[in-house]
């Protein structure tokens, strides 16, 4: 995973997990907290950050009267950070990235390199409709 496009296409539009992130590129050379996994080769090549978003829930338990919090031991990667000239060029975001940031409809509006030909039309088929309810006026 030497290059950005290489991350690009490894990450393509699935989830990863930090478990995965471990197997592949091998322990990080530096931990922010539990959060994000730093990686920066001593050869000074490309460096690589993995923020692993270990999110919180919380379950009322019957009959106890209390919440107990659950976290997911091994959590889903938010983001990849790698250099760019750009904050926004060197974010490389897997499914569960796009989900938090656009919602569960992203892929209509921000279609994927690896989007098939279909799915391009069918994006493009419900933006077109999107366009033409006049509820959605307060977009134009």
């Amino acid at each position: 995973m030497g290059t950005d496009d290489g991350l690009r296409d490894w990450v393509a539009n699935r989830d990863l997990r930090r478990s995965e992130i471990a197997a592949t590129f091998g322990e990080p050379s530096l931990r922010v907290g539990r959060r994000v996994l730093c990686y920066a080769p001593s050869d000074g090549g490309q460096w690589v950050f993995f923020d692993c978003l270990q999110e919180v829930t919380h379950r009322y338990v019957p009959g106890a009267g209390r919440f107990d919090a659950e976290s997911d031991a091994d959590p889903l990667v938010r983001d990849i950070r790698t250099p760019a000239a750009g904050f926004e060029d060197g974010l490389i975001l897997p499914l569960y990235g796009k989900v938090l940031r656009w919602g569960p409809g992203w892929w209509i509006h921000q279609p994927s390199e690896t989007a098939t030909e279909e799915q391009k039309a069918i994006a493009e088929q419900l933006r077109n409709i999107a366009a033409d309810d006049p509820t959605q006026d307060f977009r134009r």
